[in-house]
């Protein structure tokens, strides 16, 4: 079991990672939701979007991820997080009995042996038992729709309050480079793409949380860059802050910062070369 000093230590990571896989979970709801609405069901993708014990999908590994950040033993202190925590927990499961139910009717009903529809079309005239085994069949399958349709119905709630609830707790980590970074770099990915018809995209998370100091945005994403030591990433992202603000002080100190950092560098491999040319 994982100690608190653990979690406190990883909690940047986890909560970037948690908010990428609740995009991706919701992107793939949306386009399931379509797909439900024009052609039925279909069973395609569950491995990703729930996966089972061996090989966790994103919201069985989002689930996860919320038990550790939120879980019993730090409920009381981010009560917040724990309500997410509940509801991340109950989407999973109810996507999970509508799992069961897509497989059974995309693998049972379609799959239904031809010769056992036939002789049940020819024996129900002659004999009552096989035509109500088929009425039975007719009824079991439509029943498992209406599962869908509720579990479907179900989801969809999840998710929309989830999604408020998890933009309301980012808002209060607008100071997390690594965070920031991964919305940046997903608003500039998808910034071509179609929209998703439902649920907040990374750019208008982070129009909540910089509505009107974006450039702050870029500056921390920089910051990030920087301390991993990705440099032209982060003087990309200190020259977006300052073309979007020429008077963000914090990214001309991050250009400083940047300048001084491969400086830095040179003098210390300049050094390595002399050594390793005297030897």
């Amino acid at each position: 079991m994982r100690n608190q000093s653990w979690t406190d230590e990883k909690r940047d990571i986890l909560l970037k990672d948690l908010t990428r896989r609740f995009f991706s979970a919701r992107a793939f709801f949306n386009d399931l939701k379509e797909h439900t609405q024009r052609y039925g069901i279909r069973f395609d993708g569950f491995h990703f979007w729930v996966g089972t014990e061996m090989d966790k999908g994103v919201l069985w590994e989002m689930k996860d991820m919320a038990q550790v950040l939120w879980g019993e033993a730090r409920s009381s202190k981010e009560p917040e997080g724990a309500v997410l925590c509940w509801m991340l927990g109950a989407l999973f499961h109810e996507a999970m009995k509508l799992k069961e139910n897509a497989y059974m009717l995309d693998k049972y009903n379609s799959t239904f042996p031809s010769q056992a529809m036939e002789l049940l079309s020819v024996r129900g005239a002659e004999d009552g038992a096989f035509s109500t085994v088929q009425e039975k069949r007719n009824r079991f399958f439509e029943d498992t729709r209406r599962e869908c349709t509720r579990s479907m119905r179900r989801v969809d709630c999840l998710f929309e309050s989830a999604s408020d609830l998890l933009l309301h707790i980012l808002e209060k980590e607008k100071e997390n480079p690594l965070l920031i970074r991964y919305l940046v770099e997903e608003a500039e990915n998808s910034r071509n793409q179609p929209e998703a018809n439902q649920g907040y995209s990374p750019q208008e998370v982070l129009d909540r949380l910089f509505p009107a100091e974006i450039d702050r945005a870029w500056y921390l994403a920089g910051e990030s860059y920087l301390d991993g030591g990705w440099f032209d990433e982060a003087r990309a992202s200190f020259e977006k802050a300052l073309e979007i603000n020429p008077e963000s002080p914090d990214a001309r100190a991050g250009l400083h910062l940047l300048e001084r950092r491969i400086d830095e560098i040179d003098t210390m491999t300049k050094k390595e070369m002399e050594i390793m040319g005297n030897l």
